[in-house]
């Protein structure tokens, strides 16, 4: 049952869509 490897692909993408969304924020604070 591939459940673990499904929620370590999700987490993984969450983690660089956070990463991409704290950039966006950053970016949003200097202006």
């Amino acid at each position: 049952w591939p459940l673990g490897g499904l929620l370590e692909n999700f987490c993984a993408k969450m983690s660089i869509f956070h990463d991409e969304f704290l950039q966006t924020l950053a970016l949003l604070d200097l202006e």
